[in-house]
């Protein structure tokens, strides 16, 4: 259709939206919100960069995005509206590694320079880079050697019943809540296996 703006989302969209949104004319400009936005959580911004499984990947410029969290309105260009999508895309992997669709598993690794060292029951995590150590107690350090044997989130609750049953109606939690706060930490490295049934 010659001379319309964005034809085929008009045509996607016309059963769902009303007529007066997909018959205008004008466009809608936003760069004032954008820059209060990013003004007003640009620490949020940053950390999600600090610990950003795109930026491990090697799938976004850690140095470009943080520019642009820092950029004022007059400098403005492109990297400002790219960290709509970083944000975007970044929340859509976590998410697929927080709730792994059928057919995949979590698998978790140690992130380079991470150690773990046992100790009796427990055992010690160390980042050789930092200098950081996190100690683990006997159901964590269980839970992590089962996860870093290839098991996935399921599997390592299944091992944690099988020696704890009294874990069996928290355990998917707080497997879940353990492997946040390792990854908030820098420590891990998660991807998803899709060969692998769950």
């Amino acid at each position: 259709m010659p001379g319309a703006y964005k034809p085929l989302t008009r045509a996607a969209m016309r059963p769902v939206m009303p007529a007066e949104c997909l018959e205008r004319t004008t466009k809608g400009e936003f760069s004032a919100e954008i820059y209060q936005g990013l003004c007003r959580h640009r620490g949020q911004l940053l950390t999600l960069l600090d610990g950003s499984l795109l930026v491990e990947r090697g799938l976004a410029d850690a140095a470009a995005l943080r520019r642009a969290c820092v950029r004022t309105p007059a400098e403005g260009g492109p990297g400002v509206l790219a960290l709509d999508v970083f944000i975007a895309a970044e929340n859509w992997l976590r998410a697929l590694l927080a709730y792994p669709r059928p057919g995949g598993v979590v698998r978790v690794s140690l992130r380079p320079g991470v150690t773990l060292t046992p100790i009796d029951e427990v055992a010690v995590l160390l980042d050789e880079h930092t200098g950081h150590y996190r100690q683990l107690n006997a159901t964590a350090a269980l839970v992590l050697r089962s996860l870093l044997a290839g098991h996935g989130p399921d599997g390592a609750a299944r091992d944690l019943v099988r020696i704890h049953p009294a874990a069996t109606p928290t355990a998917e939690a707080d497997i879940a809540a353990l492997v946040a706060q390792l990854r908030a930490a820098n420590l891990i490295v998660e991807t998803v296996d899709w060969e692998q049934t769950r």
